[in-house]
């Protein structure tokens, strides 16, 4: 027969197992980013030079929108 003690630590360590697997299940499951499903993620090294005063908005927000 185990001690109370001993039955608490494998109790907290069972619990802190089952956290570990659901944080894993929820990054893999997760989203990266929060945006709609149609949408493509922009690399902004390969776009061209523009002569623009500003950053386009498809840039700043990181997606293309369709």
């Amino acid at each position: 027969m185990k001690s109370n003690k001993q039955r608490r630590q494998e109790i907290k360590a069972h619990r802190i197992r089952r956290a570990e697997r659901q944080i894993q299940i929820r990054r893999v499951n997760a989203r990266p980013v929060d945006r709609s499903i149609r949408t493509v993620e922009v690399t902004p090294a390969r776009l061209r030079a523009t002569t623009s005063y500003g950053i386009p908005d498809f840039v700043q927000r990181g997606y293309y929108q369709d």
